[in-house]
């Protein structure tokens, strides 16, 4: 077998001829290369850079191509300079903790020398909470530890005493426990001096279970926000509170929401019986303003469910049976009432006896007419004699009106009616129909007699003389012949 150089594997190769050589390109891999080829045909996989050829049979490895190392080259020039790195961490030191966003940049570290405590790394501005840098004491942690010392040397100061610090686990100098102060049961208190103190104002029984004070009593919520005094006063008598109750609880109020509190043999008591409501805010529910029930078993004939008074005087009252009784609404003095309601928008008074109050500058104030006010007017219907109905206003003209329809509660000149009036006008009486604009028709006047009577019309010759003697059109006028006619 003939062997020649090959260039692919720097050395003799026995496959083919190396001069016959045909790189025809790469594939993906050796699987990747074709079924057949003609000999001499190179194909390189780019997964390995191994070169395969054909020969004539199947694909033959050639290794990869690689020559012989050839003399190191001369030195290049010097590149450019490159950019500045980062920033490294920079620990920081002051005698104050450091401040977010202002102190350092991110990644730094900070101590505290006053507190020696370590901040960072800084992330985001912020320095987080520090780490104390102050390890355990290296006191002794038991009793069987401690050193002796030269007391004549060193000697202790007066109350020095050692005390075991419980957080560190070691014993260290501090100072002995202070004598109690005071008599027996007295409470102690520091002093403000570092010592006990103890007043016979406080005290307490332990036997008993009693504490004593002597003055004030300031209960405090612990933040100083708000205060309960419980305030000594000189007692008559020996007294005492007792709480909680038999339920457990201290009772500031009774009964339910809305029940008002009144005194019940020295305990506070509220229930249904008596109540005020005075929040109104659901159109569904009935709701009550003040209610008081009273339970009447028995009782005198003076006895009033409500009685209002001034200086000691009873200006209005209602007694058990509903009557109403005022300084200006009395049996004696004014109107007497047993009822007072209203109807429908209507105030109605039922009445009792046989006087009424008369209405005079928005009150009841006199015997023998009825005021009935709107607003700031009011009409007065009184009996001039017996059997005599009056209705007048001073010198003011008077109307009376008579509906025969009301749609609505319009009655001005607008509204939708047909009513009847008798009125005075411009000193004439005048009787007549008349209808609103709103509604309603002007309906005809008629008067059904035996006999219609005309005593005062005046007499006039005709139209003529009955105008120049002052008439209008529309008034009635007779003949001398007693001819009746209307001038026009």
């Amino acid at each position: 077998m003939a062997y020649k150089y090959n260039p692919f594997l720097n050395g003799l190769d026995n496959t083919v001829d190396a001069s016959a050589f045909t790189i025809l390109g790469t594939v993906a891999n050796q699987g990747a290369l074709p079924g057949g080829a003609t000999t001499g045909d190179v194909y390189q996989a780019e997964d390995t850079g191994i070169f395969y050829v054909w020969d004539g049979a199947a694909w033959e490895s050639l290794g990869t191509l690689a020559g012989p190392a050839g003399p190191a080259g001369a030195t290049g020039a010097t590149g450019a300079a490159g950019a500045d790195g980062a920033d490294g961490q920079t620990i920081l030191n002051g005698t104050v903790d450091p401040t977010d966003n202002v102190t350092g940049t991110d990644g730094d570290f900070y101590i505290n020398t006053t507190s020696n405590e370590i901040f960072g790394p800084r992330t985001a501005g912020a320095w987080g909470s520090g780490t104390s840098l102050v390890g355990p004491g290296g006191g002794a942690t038991t009793l069987g530890g401690l050193t002796d010392v030269d007391l004549t040397t060193s000697p202790p100061t007066n109350g020095e005493a050692l005390v075991y610090d419980s957080v560190n686990s070691e014993w260290v100098p501090g100072s002995a426990g202070a004598t109690a102060a005071g008599s027996a049961n007295q409470i102690q208190y520091n002093d403000g001096a570092g010592g006990l103190a103890a007043s016979a104002d406080l005290t307490w029984d332990n036997t008993a279970k009693e504490l004593g004070v002597t003055g004030d009593l300031n209960l405090d919520d612990g933040v100083g926000g708000n205060t309960t005094t419980v305030q000594a006063v000189t007692p008559t008598q020996n007294r005492t509170i007792s709480f909680p109750d038999a339920t457990g609880t201290v009772a500031l109020v009774s009964g339910a929401n809305g029940t008002i509190q009144y005194n019940d043999a020295g305990t506070l008591k509220g229930n249904s019986d008596f109540v005020v409501d005075p929040d109104w805010n659901d159109a569904s529910t009935v709701f009550t303003g003040l209610k008081l029930n009273v339970t009447n078993t028995a009782s005198a004939s003076g006895s009033k469910l409500l009685d209002l008074q001034a200086g000691g005087t009873s200006q209005f009252s209602v007694s058990p049976t509903g009557s109403v009784v005022g300084a200006e609404l009395s049996a004696t003095t004014g109107l007497y009432t047993s009822k007072i309601f209203q109807s429908g928008g209507i105030g109605v008074l039922s009445l009792t006896g046989t006087n009424i109050a008369q209405w005079t500058s928005g009150a009841f104030n006199s015997y023998g007419s009825l005021g009935i006010r709107v607003n700031t007017a009011y009409t007065v219907l009184d009996a001039d004699a017996a059997n005599t109905l009056a209705q007048r206003n001073s010198t003011n003209a008077q109307t009376f009106r008579l509906y025969n329809t009301l749609t609505g509660s319009d009655v001005s000149a607008t509204g939708n009616y047909e009513r009847g009036f008798l009125q005075w006008n411009s000193n004439v009486l005048e009787l007549g129909t008349e209808a609103g604009s709103g509604g309603g028709s002007e309906q005809p006047v008629r008067i059904t007699a035996a006999t219609l009577k005309l005593p005062n019309l005046p007499t006039y010759a005709d139209n003529t003389a009955a105008t120049s003697g002052g008439l209008v059109a529309g008034d009635v006028y007779k003949t001398a012949t007693g001819e009746l006619r209307i001038t026009v």
